[in-house]
This record gives structure tokens, sequence and C-alpha cells, in this order.
């Protein structure tokens, strides 16, 4: 039994070692292999012979391995390997030998050979009896043992290697190349927006697999040298990855014009028999886009009606010009004959080759805006749209309706339309007369050059009678280069290549335009493909080298082309717009460059209605010029902006909503009144929703305190202070005062009260503590959570803790703002209730510390409260 363990022990090893260099196999490289063959074919012989010495001795000794592995008695019953003292049967003198069904692989013979006991007198039960302790107790013993073991038939230990490895590392794989080397000099390197400080060799290796292929990149990167080799797995020829099959098997490779008819392609059959074509695409490798039948017939409709009849009359078997249409005529409607971005009509070879590419390009290998060159020399577009149901594919926006179709050096994709012979651009296209109109607008705002341009563009070309429906004084101003014709124009214009089957298949397609602007495409339930829900392509995919042009009956007037006022009254802004009416600055701000609207809500201008509504036509009117800044916002996080009404500006302000997060929401303000949202773009403006009315500032913060009755006592402290001087001299500058108001003096003893009216160096100190050089709105304070704070320095260097109480006040360190943002020209007011007092402020008569004769330093100073270190 020990002999047994040991030498089972040692093949097991084995087992594990040779499934672990199974499940590496694609690793090694081709010597390894050999040598792993070797060792293996010399295992599977050893393995096979202890196999039978193993079943020998286990049989030779079935009870004493039952008792051992499953405790079973000592006197078990007696074994086949007992010698039986009888004489043999008389019916058959010869032994019979039975043979073991093989269940191992058939390159390792392991079937054994049982000889039968022969008929001995007494002893047929116990040779049953035999049998059944064999295949019952030990079902594993038997014919490829190591198999039922170890879950795999040991002879089949390399096939599963084999079977393991990816199918590009398989047999029948042809490889391909390509090496790359860029050279940079020294001024490159390090320069760009990614700076880039390089030491060394870098490596970087990536690879993707599709369903024919699997290439990988690799890019080797040093000072003043970037190498790219990519390397690309595939099936040779003659063999292909199928549904069944994950390794290249062999295929049946049929002609194209066999594979044509297949496909139904019966008169691009035709066509590639008639010229001859068939013999050069069955020797070379090709890719095919194959017209159906019915594009052909379409493509024959539109061709020159005199070619067509001149033909015909000569007895022309051409089966493109065939027709049996009893209906047929002469007439070639305009939209077709005219809209049609067909450039010439090309003879039937000449019509194959501009259908075919030169080499195999399957469905996988299609990228968006991949350009190819026709066997015709001319140009084929590919693009990769999304759809419901899967890609959308295209080339020259004819749809891909079955791809991959394989002939013997051909690759056959089927197309809705016959592919026209691209030789124009944009520009040449729109030399069509029904474009006159349009194409004198972008040329007279310096956009056809534009057009000219590689691209890739797409151009939504309204046609002269578009135009001609618009309103003449419209039409005129477009004319002169004004109401945003810029933007118009640009609105008609893609970076991009977009085909009409790109909302063929149900989706709405949301895309961007030169002007950074949205446009929106769909289909409507009659089939037609609709801009905007406004306007109609009538005449789509007419494809240039640089891109497609599609035909619309409108214009496009997008909202940021419309005037300020237009924007309002579809923004629910329609009191507003009355009130702009009322002051009559409606066309004065419709034709302003560069306006930025600040719009008070419906509830603002409610809350204000008694106020505005006993305005006169000039107060109104300064009201509303003040909500109107002469240029854009947002170009800093405070900024100050000029306003429309004379020496008046516009304080913008960014507050943060987290301290230490600044990017993660934050609150924005104009003179105080927070932007609750931006309501769009309009020609040549923007318009931001507030929450105020803003009303102008009439004094500086000086005269605001000056004029105010509840701060009487707090002008009375200024009076005199050095504090004055500078809130006079900073009248360029913005800030804050909180101003305690006479209450809050009150609530002083009155020996302090007096001593700050007439201590004018003590009330300044005091004092300047309720400045901040700054612009703090009550507005723009929200609630700060725990544990963050968020402060404030006033000009004396005391730090203040803001935010907002339960009852939502905003506080500064912990003394509530009773009144807030009152404006002023350089700044805003708000009311306190306290004044801001520690006891290192007062003079010792007043109970403050004596200092003067020790050295002390602030090392710890929070809301009020610091602790100083003496004698330092």
């Amino acid at each position: 039994m020990s002999r047994i363990s040991r030498e089972a022990l040692f093949g097991f090893a084995a087992i594990i070692l040779l499934q672990s260099l199974a499940s590496h196999a694609y690793t090694l490289d081709e010597d390894l292999k050999a040598k792993a063959e070797e060792v293996m074919s010399s295992v599977e012989e050893k393995m096979a012979q202890f196999e039978k010495e193993t079943r020998d001795y286990m049989m030779a000794g079935t009870s004493e391995i039952k008792r051992v592995l499953f405790g079973g008695a000592e006197d078990s019953e007696v074994g086949a390997s007992e010698p039986a003292n009888a004489t043999a049967s008389a019916k058959d003198d010869s032994p019979k030998t039975t043979v073991m069904p093989n269940t191992t692989s058939a390159n390792v013979e392991t079937a054994l050979a049982v000889k039968e006991g022969e008929n001995l007198e007494g002893t047929d039960d116990e040779d049953e009896e035999d049998d059944e302790i064999v295949e019952e107790d030990f079902p594993f013993i038997g014919p490829g043992m190591f198999a039922n073991l170890f879950g795999a038939q040991l002879p089949s230990m390399f096939n599963m290697m084999q079977a393991s490895r990816p199918w590009w590392q398989g047999k029948n794989v042809c490889v391909s190349r390509q090496e790359k080397n860029e050279t940079k000099d020294e001024s490159e390197i390090g320069s760009g927006p990614e700076q880039v400080i390089m030491m060394g060799v870098s490596q970087f290796t990536s690879c993707k697999q599709t369903p024919s292929k699997y290439v990988c990149t690799t890019v080797v990167s040093q000072p003043g040298l970037s190498k790219t080799s990519t390397v690309t797995y595939q099936c040779c020829q003659g063999f292909r990855k199928t549904s069944k099959s994950q390794a290249c098997a062999k295929v049946e490779e049929k002609p194209v014009a066999d594979v044509l008819s297949e496909m139904g392609a019966k008169m691009f059959e035709s066509l590639v028999r008639s010229t001859g074509l068939d013999e050069k695409l069955d020797a070379q490798n090709m890719t095919l886009f194959v017209p159906t039948d019915d594009a052909i017939k379409k493509y024959r409709e539109n061709l020159g009606s005199d070619n067509r009849v001149d033909a015909l009359k000569k007895g022309s078997n051409d089966p493109m010009l065939a027709n049996d249409d009893p209906s047929f005529t002469n007439e070639i409607p305009r939209t077709q004959r005219q809209l049609d971005g067909r450039s010439s009509e090309l003879n039937n070879k000449d019509m194959v080759l501009a259908q075919t590419t030169p080499g195999l390009i399957e469905l996988a290998d299609f990228t968006n805006e991949k350009m190819l060159l026709s066997e015709h020399n001319s140009t084929l577009r590919l693009n990769v749209y999304p759809g419901r149901k899967g890609p959308v594919v295209t080339v020259n926006c004819a749809l891909i309706t079955s791809a991959d179709n394989y002939a013997t050096n051909s690759i056959m994709h089927m197309v809705d339309r016959v592919n026209p012979n691209v030789n124009s651009n944009l520009v040449q296209l729109l030399d069509r007369p029904e474009f006159s109109e349009f194409k004198k607008l972008l040329e007279s705002n310096g956009l056809l050059e534009r057009l000219s341009e590689e691209g890739p563009f797409t151009v939504f070309a309204p046609t002269n009678e578009a135009i001609f429906k618009l309103d003449s004084g419209l039409r005129a101003k477009y004319g002169r280069g004004e109401a945003c014709i810029q933007t118009v124009l640009k609105h008609h214009i893609l970076g991009h290549t977009l085909c009409a089957s790109a909302a063929n298949n149900g989706s709405r397609i949301s895309t961007v335009n030169l002007a950074n602007d949205w446009l929106h495409i769909h289909m409507d339930e009659s089939g037609n493909v609709v801009l905007d829900d406004k306007a109609r392509i009538v005449a789509s995919d007419m494809v240039a080298t640089n891109g497609v042009l599609h035909a619309l009956d409108k214009i496009l007037s997008p909202k940021n082309a419309k005037p300020v006022s237009d924007l309002l009254a579809s923004s629910n802004h329609s009191t507003w717009l009355e009130l702009m009416e009322r002051a009559g600055v409606i066309e004065e701000l419709n034709n302003a460059e560069n306006l930025t609207m600040f719009t008070p809500s419906e509830a603002a201008l409610n809350k204000s209605k008694d106020v505005l509504d006993a305005m006169d036509e000039a107060a109104l009117r300064d009201v509303i010029m003040y909500h109107a800044a002469k240029r854009p916002c947002g170009s800093k996080a405070d900024e100050v902006l000029e306003s429309f009404l004379p020496s008046a500006k516009l304080r913008v302000n960014t507050y943060s909503n987290l301290p230490l997060f600044s990017r993660l929401g934050s609150s924005i303000t104009v003179e105080c009144a927070r932007i609750v949202k931006k309501e769009g773009k309009a020609c040549n403006s923007a318009v931001y929703e507030i929450d105020e009315v803003l009303i102008p500032p009439n004094g500086t913060v000086l005269q605001v305190i000056q004029s105010d009755p509840q701060l009487t006592i707090l002008k009375e402290m200024i009076e005199g202070t050095d504090l004055e001087n500078q809130l006079k001299s900073l009248s360029e500058k913005n800030y804050t005062f909180l101003a305690p108001t006479n209450a809050a003096f009150e609530k002083l003893a009155e020996r302090t009260r007096k001593m700050l009216l007439e201590v004018k160096d003590f009330a300044d100190q005091v004092l300047k503590r309720h400045v901040i050089q700054d612009v703090m709105c009550c507005s723009g304070v929200v609630p700060v959570p725990w544990p963050f704070t968020k402060t404030v320095e006033t000009i004396s260097g005391k730090v203040l803790e803001v935010n907002r109480d339960r009852s939502d006040r905003v506080t500064f360190s912990g003394n509530r703002v009773t009144t807030c943002d009152r404006l002023a020209t350089d700044g805003i007011v708000h009311h306190v209730s306290n004044v801001f007092m520690s006891r290192d402020a007062l003079p010792p008569e007043l109970g403050g510390e004596d200092h003067s004769s020790k050295t002390s330093s602030v090392i710890f100073s929070h809301d009020g409260q610091e602790i100083r270190l003496y004698g330092v």
C-alpha cells in the first residue's frame, strides 16, 4: 500500500505540473512547447504503465485496500487473486479473455485484459462477489483510472493545453507588423499643454480584440524618439472564425460573382461579369460596397435622360441603362436633377470600381470618419452612429444593410444606394443655383472659405426658396450682416459628418454645431428628417470630399440668434418685458452688443410692485438699465461689470458653500441679489434670473451710515477717527461695514459708550473690527456644517466666523445681522445687534488689562478669544 501511495503522489504532482503548464501554454515560445510535448509524451507512457501496475496490485489485494481505506473487516470475502483448487469445466477447456471498454484517448492504449475465472467447482459465487467488490467499492479502478481521478483523460492533457490558447495563438493565424518612428526636436520635448520630463525609456502596450482580429500596439518612447509597433493577428486566407469554432477554421471559398448571386445582388453581379472585373476581384484582396438591385434601379432613373435614350435607341444591352418601365419619360424632376450630389455619370466599369477599395475591411474595422480611396480614385467616408438596435454604419452616407459577405479574396457589404463618384468639395456643391443666396451669406460673413478646408463638415443649406420666405426686414438685416447672421449661419454647420441615416432608426439626435449650440434632429411620422422641429430636409446626403450637404425648406433661427426680447417672452418674463416697453428701452437693448441682462423673477417683481409702479419713465429706465451689463459675466469669480446706467457698476461675487471645497456648489450674486439660473442666450446677449430687484445705490458706505436714523451713534463715533479718513480714501474699493445700531451701543455701559465717543483712538480700534475689505452679502452666506467653519478678516486683523443660525439669520462670530445688504456705491452695510468688543480692546480704566510693562504674543485666537504668552 505504501508503494502505491508514493507513486500515486508522484503521479498526482506530475499532473498538477502539467495542468499548470497547460494554463500558460500560450505564453511559451516554440522551443519550450516542443520540450513540453516531449516531456508530456514520456510522462504519458510512464503513467499508462503505472496505471496498469496499480490496477494489478489493487486487484490482487482488494480486501486489504478496502480495510485500510474504508475500515472494512480483515476477514473479507475471498478476492480474485486467491487460488482455486478445482478442475476446469468440461464444456470449455480454453481460457476466455474479456476486453474492458477503452475510455482513454486513442494514442495511449490502456485497455486491460482480465482473465476470467475458470468454471471451478464451488467458486462461481465467490467470483461474482470479487467482481462486485472491484466495481462497487472501487469504481475508480479500471481503464483510464487516472482520468477518473483527476477529472480529465491524461492523454488529452496536451489537447487541453491547445484548447486553452487564445485563438490568435493557434493555427492558421497570419501575423502582420507595422512600425512607425517619430523624432522630435529638443525644443518640442516638454512643451505643450502637458509638460512631461522624460528620463530613460518608457514602454506602453495596449491590445484590443475584434470578432476577427487581435491587435496589439506598443509605444516605446525616449527623449527625442517615439517608436510605435502594431502587430495584427487574423485568420489566414481561406480560414475564418466561425460561430461554432473559436479557432481559425477552413472555409469554402467562392468566386465574387457566386457570392453576389447568393446576396441577391443580381444587377451588380451582371455588371461585374459584363465588365470583366470578376477575375480582378477574385485575384486581389478587395472590399466591395454592393448596392441592392433597388438602389441600382434608382441610380438608373437619375441618370441623364438624353444618354439613356440614346443608348436605348442603339439597342444597348447595358443593364445599367435598360428600362422596362412603361411610364418612363425623359423628364427628370428638378429636385433630383439639380439637388443630387453626384458629380458625373459613370460608365459601368468605373461605377463598379467606385464601389471598390483595396484591402479586406470587415465591419469591425470601421471607425467613424475613416477615409478610404476607391479603385476609381474617389473618396469613401465611413461613419458609425449609435442606434437603438446597434450601430448605424454608412459609407458615403449609404447605409450598410448586410456586412461581411466573404468571397475568395474579397469582402462585400450590401448598401442601400450606389456610391457616387465623389470628387467635389462642399464649396463646389454650393455652386448649384438652388443655394446661391445661402452661399452669398456664407461668403459675406467669412464662412465660405472655411468650407473648402479638409473638414469634415455637415452643411444644412436652406434653398433660395426657403430664404425668400423670411420677412423682408429680417432678410435685409441678414444681408447687412446684422441680426446675428454669423450665429445663424454657424447653426447650419456641424464640425463632423452627419448622414440622414443616423436619424432613420427612430433616434432623436442632439449634436453641437459651429456656434457651440445644440441642434436637434429626428424623423417625423411621415419619414421626413426634421431639424429643431422646424425645418425639413428636402434633399439629403449630397456627399463631398470634405463632408456632406443637405438641403432645407426653411432657414433655422436658433434662440441664441433671436433678440433678447424674444428670449424674455419665451422664458416667463412677461412682466419685466412690459416694464422695458414702458421705459422705451426694448429696441436699444435688442441691438446692444455683448449684453448681459439680470432679470428679476416674477416673485421679485411682485414684491417690488408698488415701488416700480410709482416710478416715472426716467426713473424706471434707470432701474432697467442698471440690470444690464455691457459685457458677459463669468470670466472671474469676483468681478465688476459696467452697467448701461452711466457711472453705475455691477459687482458679481461668488461664494463657496463649503470651505475647502470651492468647486462643490457655490452661490453667485450680483449686487447681493442671488443669481437663480441662466435663462439662455439671445443675439449678442445672455439672460440670468435673479431673486431681487436692483435699485441703483445713491451714496458711499459712509454716506449710507450718515443718512441712516438707526446709526446716529455710529455716525458720531466715526467722526474724527482714522477710519473715517480710510473710508473716504477707499471709495474705489469694495468693503462691508458691520454697523452696530443705536440699540447695540445702548447695551454697553455708559462709561464705555462715553469713552468710545470721546477717545478717538479707542473708537478707531473698536470700529475697525467691524469693517471687511470685501463684499460679504447675506445672500452669499449659507449654513456651514460642522466641522467646517467659514471666516472673514476685518481690516484690524480680527477673524470673524460667518454662519447662519437655526432661525436662518446671518451671524458674524455669533452676532446677528438685523438688516442685510444696504447697497452703496463702494460696498454694503449690514446692521448688527452687538458691538464687537473683547477685554483686550478695553483700556485699563475700563477693566482691560495693562500690558504696557509686559511683552506678550498671541499664540491662539478663535472667535474673539485669545491666548497670550507673556514675557516673550
